[in-house]
């Protein structure tokens, strides 16, 4: 070996030393700036939301949500949502730093700071709704009682502690009954308090978004190994998602659990075990019916022949048919025990809700209601259809995840006609599991965005004028809770047509 030889590899040695070195201290950097980020959020939800909603001092009052008067003056909302956009800054800087962490140390601090975050919203008062009340009342109609929520309401139960906290006393159950089963065998175990209950049932939320996170993991792990952390991160330190399921309680997790279970299953091709889990998740909220199609076509086109083909369709229409006869049994009084006509006259906060204002002159408010909750259900079954197709075409193993992520968008931004901050779960799970890019930037706007509602409501009720109706606030609420969002969607549309435009432009040019 000559002495340039030798010259050369010590340098070599040298720079892949230099290298090593300058890649510990960055993951040393990491994991300090992970560190910080959890605990200086940890301190944030203290401070802001534990201390001063605490469960344990407010529990004997009830209706306290964030969007009534009595929580307090305009400000106070304001100082709330600023708080979560803070959290939100700190998120960010996380996620950087999640992105370039490494090994077992960096599973520990995103694992440890999630926990750590979520322990403080575990003891406030659930200001942002009062749905968990509910689902409580309805457990215990079911656990307690032996009774029916798909029947009964809270006010047939004036005995009961949590007939008055019920924010729909007079209504029956809107979810799905193996919900209803679930949240029986949660108020068995939750008490006769107001503190245990609500307790009992955001355990069950840290549960399920433990097991969501574990599933991200999981399969980032298998597909795309130097996204796993930061992945895992995207939806556990998330502020919203953190707010709206440790902080209020919403099942929407549950139903989330069941939608990446189901992505998980069609990673491993299990695909009869992805359907079951898709219509598990429908039986909680239905929003996984819409994803059906795509998961069936991905199966259809993986399996080798059509005899294989028809194998899967028998056995899996037979196991769906009996989970579903299973889960009704208890509560099946006919076709009134699906309430499916209910959503046809719930219209706030949407894109559609703000067109069912602007026509109302010209036509019957109740004819108005149900001419556009058909019309858009109608779209959103057609685009459900397409996004099937589009999952057949597409053979990367993100394919049902992307077009479960363009069904929940396209539901949200353009035919929901209900719509509420925790529905931004959805998309933020789903986009977890894509490279970051356009997907991820959208659910993050959508989640910020949609998260305004109770705080600008709040504002519209103390400063409506006098003689204003519900359709003025609508007119304002709707533009408000979707205007970031719509803005985004429709900027990375155009410059994603602009991409395209670009490379077929620059395909046509001769060589």
């Amino acid at each position: 070996m000559t002495s340039d030889e030798l010259t050369r590899g010590r340098t070599l040695e040298r720079a892949r030393g230099v290298t090593a070195v300058r890649e510990r201290a960055s993951a040393r950097t990491s994991l300090a700036a992970l560190a910080i980020a959890a605990i200086a959020g940890a301190a944030l939800y203290l401070g802001v939301f534990t201390l001063p909603f605490s469960l344990l001092k407010l529990q004997a009052y009830y209706h306290l949500d964030l969007e009534r008067w009595q929580i307090g003056s305009g400000y106070v909302h304001w100082v709330l949502f600023a708080a979560l956009l803070a959290e939100g800054a700190l998120y960010w800087f996380a996620w950087q730093a999640a992105r370039t962490a490494r090994g077992r140390a960096a599973w520990v601090v995103v694992i440890g700071g999630a926990l750590l975050l979520a322990a403080p919203l575990l003891f406030i008062y659930p200001i942002g709704s009062t749905d968990i009340f509910d689902n409580i009342m309805h457990g215990r109609i079911v656990g307690l009682y032996h009774a029916d929520p798909f029947v009964m309401v809270a006010n047939q139960f004036p005995q009961d502690i949590f007939a008055n906290y019920s924010g729909w006393p007079t209504t029956t159950s809107a979810y799905g009954p193996l919900w209803e089963r679930l949240a029986g065998g949660v108020a068995q175990l939750g008490g006769n308090t107001v503190v245990s209950n609500v307790i009992a049932f955001k355990l069950l939320d840290v549960l399920f978004l433990a097991g969501c996170g574990g599933l991200i993991g999981v399969m980032l792990w298998r597909a795309a190994p130097e996204r796993a952390p930061a992945g895992v991160l995207l939806l556990t330190w998330n502020p919203i998602v953190l707010y709206e399921t440790v902080g209020n309680g919403h099942n929407d997790i549950v139903m989330v659990f069941c939608i990446l279970a189901a992505a998980l299953a069609i990673y491993f091709r299990r695909y009869t075990l992805a359907i079951l889990l898709l219509v598990a998740g429908a039986l909680v909220k239905f929003i996984p019916v819409l994803m059906l199609p795509a998961a069936g076509l991905i199966a259809l086109r993986a399996l080798p022949d059509w005899r294989a083909r028809l194998r899967f369709i028998a056995v899996t229409g037979l196991l769906s048919g009996a989970l579903i006869l299973a889960s009704y049994a208890p509560f099946w009084h006919g076709l009134q025990t699906l309430a499916l006509d209910r959503r046809e006259k719930l219209f706030t906060s949407s894109l559609l809700s703000v067109v069912l204002r602007l026509i109302q002159p010209m036509m019957p408010l109740d004819k108005a209601m149900t001419l556009i909750s058909r019309a858009a259900l109608a779209a959103t079954l057609l685009f459900a259809l397409w996004e099937g197709v589009r999952a057949w075409r597409d053979r990367s193993w993100l394919s049902f995840t992307r077009s479960a992520f363009h069904i929940s968008i396209f539901y949200l931004l353009g035919t929901v006609t209900w719509l509420w901050p925790w529905y931004s779960l959805w998309p933020v799970a789903l986009a977890a599991l894509m490279p970051p890019g356009r997907e991820m930037l959208l659910a993050q706007v959508m989640a910020f965005n949609f998260a305004v509602r109770p705080f600008f409501y709040a504002y519209l009720v103390l400063h409506r004028p006098l003689g204003r109706t519900s359709s003025w606030e609508e007119l304002r609420l709707g533009p408000a809770v979707l205007g970031a969002a719509w803005l985004t969607a429709a900027g990375l549309f155009v410059a994603a047509m602009l991409g395209r435009l670009r490379r077929a432009l620059a395909g046509a040019r001769p060589a």
